[in-house]
């Protein structure tokens, strides 16, 4: 689930929900994924296997 995700992951996962309104263009967790983890990695250096954040923001939905 999301909330077994770093805190600073959910957040930022949220925040980039919230800016590009992902939630209405993005039914499923590829597209959420491909357009949220590339900023993730960027943004907050994440080190985590990719299939664990797909995971949880599939759960998210």
């Amino acid at each position: 689930m999301l909330s077994n995700l770093p805190p600073n992951l959910t957040k930022m996962i949220v925040i980039l929900l919230d800016k590009s309104d992902m939630c209405a263009l993005a039914r499923t967790s590829k597209h959420l994924y491909n357009a949220t983890v590339p900023h993730l990695y960027k943004h907050l250096k994440i080190r985590m296997p990719c299939k664990n954040i797909l995971s949880g923001i599939r759960d998210f939905f």
